[in-house]
């Protein structure tokens, strides 16, 4: 199994994505977290895990694009 995820807007494989130390994620633990489970058909309750993620987003003061969002997923 090879997990992906977005980090930046960008698809990356799990284990290649860092986050860097002077960034405001590991200076203030400031972010927004998701997990979708998969299945052979997609992920699975996709719209209200991004739907939850979007109200995390909006009170953090994080601005995603929610299309670009649904595209990626």
């Amino acid at each position: 199994m090879n997990p992906t995820i977005v980090l930046n807007g960008e698809l990356r494989l799990a284990e290649e994505a860092l986050v860097p130390v002077s960034g405001v994620l590991a200076s203030f633990g400031e972010g927004a977290l998701e997990v979708f489970r998969t299945t052979t058909h997609g992920p699975f309750l996709a719209s209200r895990h991004l739907a939850r993620l979007g109200r995390a987003c909006e009170r953090l003061g994080i601005q995603i694009g929610r299309a670009s969002c649904r595209e990626r997923v």
